[in-house]
């Protein structure tokens, strides 16, 4: 996996990201939707439950078949996404 920090020779490849569930918990209150590939090598299926089950009411969608980015205009994924804009103009 390519890092963002893979320019900065102070930190090594091998070492693990750092976790941020402070900043996802952070994000209380807010509508939330998790759009991910089934065949994601970035995200993983225990983090995306953990995701779930930290927020309930998160909009997940996750499509058949696809890496960690899915196409945006496949029906699964619009209706997520306009589930999660219905929320967002109700909040």
């Amino acid at each position: 996996m390519t890092r963002l920090c893979a320019s900065d020779s102070t930190v090594p490849m091998s070492a693990p990201l750092p976790e941020a569930w402070d900043l996802f918990d952070a994000c209380a209150g807010l509508p939330l939707l998790l759009l991910h590939g089934e065949n994601s090598d970035v995200l993983s299926r225990a983090t995306a439950d953990e995701m779930q089950a930290r927020r309930p009411d998160l909009i997940r969608a996750e499509l058949p078949g696809r890496g960690h980015v899915p196409f945006l205009d496949e029906p699964d994924a619009l209706a997520a996404i306009h589930r999660w804009l219905d929320l967002c103009r109700t909040n």
